[in-house]
């Protein structure tokens, strides 16, 4: 999961780099939790502070949320609006801080005559 705070509250979470939900500000603090692995309780005593609400209706309102992202995880394909009770946007319907995702090629071209190697592996990860 990435999850992306925009400068008014509201945010974009990306599950499996495959599906993109925008959120308003109350769903990105719960998202922020579960990216965070705050502690349900904790987690219902902040937003109950935050929201001036009862703390057993936001632990509740957390743990629906919870599974809901749970299901888009562990769901192949799943459509978050027909199954979900998430709303649809349009895709670029809103100004975006950044990109939703980026694909990077690292590519190099070999000196003629050279034998290409693989790097190995304690060599990539040596500092």
């Amino acid at each position: 999961m990435h999850l992306r705070i925009e400068q008014d509250g509201q945010g974009i979470l990306i599950v499996n780099a495959s599906t993109v939900l925008h959120l308003n500000a109350t769903a990105v603090e719960y998202a922020y939790h579960i990216v965070q692995q705050t502690p349900k309780e904790q987690a219902a005593r902040m937003i109950a502070s935050r929201y001036r609400i009862n703390r057993i209706h936001a632990r509740q309102d957390f743990e629906d949320f919870i599974e809901r992202i749970d299901e888009l995880i562990h769901t192949p394909d799943l459509d978050p609006e027909a199954y979900l009770d998430f709303d649809r946007h349009a895709p670029y319907s809103k100004d975006l801080s950044a990109p939703y995702r980026l694909d990077c090629a690292l590519t190099y071209i070999l000196p003629e005559g050279s034998n290409p190697n693989m790097l190995p592996l304690n060599e990539w990860t040596a500092n």
